[in-house]
C-alpha cells in the first residue's frame, strides 16, 4: 500500500477528474521510492462514465487515469469494505479493466492510496476476504482472526513471502469450512493450497489454475463433487496433486501428463470412471500414483514402467482387468505395488508370470494382488522377491499348487497373506525362517498333513489362522513359542488327541481363539487360568471332555463363548450365557435396571431369554453388572456361516438387534443422557459408528447391525476379515460390487445351494 507525502489535484470542471502527480510510500524520506506521474502523460476521463458502482460522495475522493501507450497495464483491485460483497465488486472491477484498462485512487481516513499496479498486496487481502466470505458461510466464527486488526499475513492459517508481504501459503486444514471460491485465482503468488479435512462441498474452482506458482494442491478428505477441471494441467510447478476421498466424477484429465515436476497423485476414494490415461506418462518425475476406491476399468497402462521414480502405485478396488505387465522391472524405486480389487488375470497357468519382473525392484516393501483372478501355481519366483519385502497378500484368488520353498528368502515379512486359494500340500519348511512373521494366513485352503512344529520359530507372530485345511494329529506344543499370540484359529481341520498342557499357559495376550469343528479330544487345560484377556473361545464341535474349568468364570473380558457339540461333565449349575456391561460408558449403570425391566418383559421366540441381572463386585473390587441369558445348545451363528454344516437353512436366536424399541419406554424416562447398555459394548464389525462414539441406541443402530449380518450371509465374510483394512469394509466391498459384480463376493456356497434349488425346481 502506498501513501503520498506530495499530492498536487488538478480539478477539471465539474464532470473532470483529479490528477497525481507524485505517490511515495507513507513514512519514507527518500524521494527515489516515488512514483511520479506528469498531467502531460495522463490524459483525463470524466469520474462517473468510468466509477458508476461508488457510493455516494465518492466523487470528491476518487480518481480515473488511464496509462499512456506502451505503459505496462497494472492489475486492478479496490478496496471495498465498506461496499460489501467482496468478490461481486472484485469480479465487476476486473471485467471492466480487462474491457478499458485504468488505475484507480481512492481516500481512506483522509490518506490518498493506491490499490493497484503498485499495491498488489491489497490485491491479496480483498482476495482473502472474498475468499472467507464463502468458506465461513454454515460455520460463522470460524477464521476469526480474519479482520483488520491484524495484518492480513498475521491472520490463520495465512503465510506470506518476506518480500513482497505476498500470500504463498493458505493451510486450513479440519475447519469444517464451506465452498471453495473462485477468487482464490487473484492469489497470484500462491505456492501452497491446503484445506483438506474440511466439509467442502463445491466444485473444484478453474481458476485455481491461474496461480501458476502453486507447488501443493491438498483437498482430500472433502465432499467436493465434480469432475477434475482439466485446467490444473497448466499447473506446470505442480508437485503435490491430492484430492483422494472426495465425490468426484468423470475422467481422469489426460492433461495431468503435462506436469513434469508433478510427484504426488492421489485421486483414491472417488467416482471417477474411464482409463487410466496413457498420458499420465508424461508426468515423468511421478513418484506416487494413488487412484484405488473409484470405478476405472481398461487395463494397467504398459508405459507405467516408463515411470522409473515411481515409489507407490497403487490401483486397488477398480474395475480393471487383463494382464498385470511383464515389464515393471524398470520400476527400480518401487515400494508398493498395489492392485487388490480388481479383474486382474483369468484363472490360469501363467497371471502370475509378472513377479519375475518385480524381483528387479528391490525396494519393494508391499506387494497387494489379494480378490483378484489370478491362477495358476505360485511361480519359484516369489522367492526372487525384495529381500526387503514387509507385506504380501495374495489371499481370495485362484492360485493353486504348492507354496514354493524360495518363501523362505523372504525374510523381513511380517504379514503373509494367502487365504480362500486352492492351495495345497504341506506347509514348507523354509516358512521357519521367517523370524519377523507377525501375522500368518492361510486359511481356507486344501493344506494337509500336521501343523509343523517349526511354526514356533515365529516367535514374534500374534495371529495365525490356519482354519479350514486338511490339518491332522495333534495341536504341536512349540506353538508355546509365540508368546505375543493373540488370535488363533484352527478350526475346521481334522486335528486329533488332547490340546497341549502348558500351551495356552503361555499365551497370555489371546483375545480370539478358535478349535472348532475337528476332533480335539480330553479336558480343557488347566492353564486357561492365564487367559485374562480372552474374549472369544470357540471350541464346539469337538470330542472334548471332563469338568468346564472353573477359572473361565474369571475371563469377565469374555463375550463369545460356544463350547457346544463335546462330552463336558454335567454341572450341577444349568449353563449360561452372561453379557458383562462396560460401566465406564455414560449412564450405563443408571440404564441397567430399566433394561433389564424391558427384556424381562418380552417373550418372543427370536429374542434370547433373559434369565436374571448380576450385579456385583469383581475380583479387582469394581463394579460389575451382567445380564444372564439362556444358553443356546444350537451351535452359533458364526459356525453356520462360516464352517461347513450338513445344512445351511438357519433357525437361529438373537439378542443383539431390534434393542431400540424394546428400550424406548424405559429408556426415554431416565433422561436424554442416559443409554442403553446394548450400545455399550456391541460386536466389533456389528454395531454403528455413532455407539462407539456414546450415541444412543436407535432403529437407524439396528438396521445397521442386521445389514451387516445380512451381508457376511451372502458374502460369507466377517466384517472383522484381514482383507479389510485401509478405510475398505464390508459395507463398500459390496457396494463397489453391485450390480454388475454381484456373483463375485457371493459366497460360493450360497452358489451351489441356488444351483441345487435350480435343478430341484426344473426337474
Amino acid at each position: 500500500m502506498f501513501h503520498s507525502r506530495v499530492l498536487p489535484l488538478l480539478m477539471h470542471g465539474m464532470g473532470g477528474c483529479f490528477l497525481v502527480a507524485k505517490l511515495c510510500p507513507f513514512g519514507e524520506d527518500s524521494e527515489s521510492q516515488c512514483y511520479s506521474f506528469q498531467p502531460s502523460d495522463l490524459p483525463c476521463v470524466p469520474l462517473m462514465d468510468e466509477v458508476s458502482s461508488f457510493p455516494a460522495g465518492a466523487n470528491e475522493s476518487f480518481s480515473v487515469i488511464l496509462p499512456r501507450p506502451g505503459q505496462p497495464i497494472l492489475k486492478p483491485f479496490l478496496d471495498v469494505r465498506e461496499m460489501g460483497g467482496h468478490g461481486q465488486q472484485l469480479n465487476q472491477l476486473v471485467a471492466q479493466f480487462n474491457s478499458s484498462p485504468k488505475i484507480i485512487f481512492f481516500e481512506e481516513n483522509g490518506v490518498p492510496e493506491i490499490c493497484i499496479g503498485l499495491g498488489e498486496r491489497k490485491t491479496d487481502r480483498i482476495a482473502l476476504l472474498s475468499i472467507k466470505d464463502q468458506l465461513v458461510g454454515a460455520y460463522p466464527g470460524a477464521l476469526d482472526s480474519w479482520n483488520a486488526s491484524l495484518h492480513f499475513c498475521e491472520w490463520q492459517g495465512v503465510t506470506c513471502g518476506s518480500r513482497h508481504q505476498r500470500v504463498t501459503a493458505l493451510d486450513l486444514d479440519g475447519l469444517k469450512l464451506g465452498n471453495i471460491p473462485k477468487e482464490v485465482g487473484y492469489l497470484r503468488r500462491l505456492r501452497v493450497f491446503e484445506l483438506f479435512r474440511n466439509n467442502l462441498h463445491g466444485t473444484i474452482p478453474v481458476e485455481l489454475a491461474n496461480c501458476s506458482n502453486l507447488l501443493t494442491i491438498r483437498l482430500s478428505h472433502n465432499n467436493l463433487p465434480g469432475e477434475v477441471p482439466f485446467q490444473l494441467g497448466d499447473l506446470l510447478k505442480l508437485i503435490v496433486l491430492s484430492l483422494g476421498a472426495n465425490n468426484l466424477i468423470g475422467c481422469i484429465p489426460s492433461s495431468l501428463g503435462n506436469l513434469s515436476s508433478l510427484r504426488d497423485l492421489s485421486l483414491s476414494y472417488n467416482h471417477l470412471e474411464g482409463n487410466i490415461p496413457d498420458a499420465l506418462g508424461g508426468a515423468i518425475n511421478l513418484r506416487n500414483l494413488l487412484l484405488a476406491a473409484n470405478s476405472l476399468t481398461g487395463t494397467i497402462p504398459r508405459s507405467i514402467s516408463n515411470r522409473s521414480n515411481l515409489e507407490i502405485f497403487d490401483i486397488g478396488w477398480n474395475g480393471i482387468g487383463g494382464s498385470v505387465p511383464d515389464n515393471l522391472g524398470n520400476l527400480k524405486n518401487l515400494q508398493q505395488f498395489m492392485i487388490a480389487g480388481n479383474y486382474l488375470g483369468n484363472g490360469n497357468t501363467g497371471d502370475l508370470d509378472f513377479l519375475s519382473s518385480l524381483s528387479n525392484c528391490s525396494l519393494l516393501q508391499i506387494l497387494d494382488l489379494e480378490a483378484n483372478r489370478l491362477g495358476g501355481p505360485l511361480p519359484e519366483s516369489i522367492g526372487n522377491l525384495s529381500i526387503q519385502l514387509n507385506m504380501l497378500f495374495m489371499g481370495w484368488n485362484q492360485i493353486s499348487g504348492n507354496i514354493p520353498e524360495g518363501i523362505g528368502n523372504l525374510v523381513s515379512l511380517t504379514l503373509l497373506h494367502l487365504p480362500r486359494n486352492a492351495l495345497a500340500g504341506t506347509l514348507p519348511t523354509s516358512l521357519g525362517k521367517l523370524r519377523n512373521l507377525e501375522r500368518l494366513f492361510l486359511g481356507l485352503n486344501n493344506f494337509s498333513g500336521e501343523i509343523p512344529s517349526f511354526i514356533g520359530n515365529l516367535s514374534h507372530s500374534f495371529e495365525l489362522q490356519l482354519h479350514n485345511n486338511s490339518f491332522e494329529k495333534k495341536i504341536p506344543l512349540v506353538l508355546r513359542n509365540c508368546k505375543s499370540m493373540q488370535i488363533l484359529f484352527l478350526s475346521g481341520n481334522t486335528l486329533g488327541g488332547s490340546i497341549p498342557d502348558q500351551l495356552f499357559g503361555a499365551f497370555t495376550s489371546l483375545t480370539q481363539v478358535d478349535m472348532s469343528s475337528s476332533s480335539v479330544t480330553g479336558p480343557l487345560p488347566s492353564d486357561f487360568d492365564n487367559l485374562k484377556n480372552l474374549e472369544e473361545l470357540f471350541i464346539y464341535g469337538n470330542k472334548l471332555s471332563d469338568e468346564i474349568p472353573e477359572i473361565l468364570g474369571q475371563c469377565f473380558g469374555l463375550r463369545s463363548l460356544d463350547m457346544v457339540g463335546n462330552f463336558f461333565r454335567e454341572a450341577k449349575e444349568k449353563l449360561v450365557a452372561v453379557k458383562v456391561l462396560n460401566l465406564q460408558n455414560r449412564g450405563a449403570a443408571k440404564s441397567f435396571v430399566a433394561e433389564c425391566k424391558a427384556l424381562g418383559k418380552v417373550r418372543h421366540r427370536n429374542v434370547l431369554k433373559i434369565i436374571t441381572s448380576c450385579s456385583s463386585i469383581d475380583y479387582q473390587g469394581k463394579d460389575f453388572k451382567a445380564l444372564v441369558f439362556e444358553f443356546i445348545p444350537n451351535w452359533s451363528l458364526d459356525s453356520w456361516l462360516h464352517e461347513q454344516h450338513e445344512s445351511r437353512y438357519l433357525n437361529f436366536v438373537q439378542s443383539d438387534f431390534g434393542l431400540a424399541k424394546l428400550l424406548s419406554s424405559d429408556t426415554n424416562n431416565m433422561g436424554n443422557d442416559q443409554t442403553g447398555s446394548s450400545m455399550m459394548k456391541g460386536t466389533i464389525g456389528y454395531i454403528p459408528p455413532e455407539y462407539g462414539m456414546g450415541g444412543a441406541v436407535s432403529p437407524e443402530g439396528d438396521i445397521y447391525g442386521y445389514g451387516t449380518l445380512l451381508l457376511e450371509m451372502i458374502t460369507g465374510r466377517r466384517p472383522t476379515d484381514g482383507m479389510f483394512h485401509g478405510g475398505l469394509s464390508l459395507h463398500n466391498f459390496c457396494k463397489m460390487a453391485l450390480p454388475e459384480r454381484l456373483t463375485e463376493i457371493l459366497d460360493f456356497r450360497l452358489l451351489e445351494q441356488i444351483s441345487e434349488n435350480n435343478e430341484r425346481l426344473t426337474s
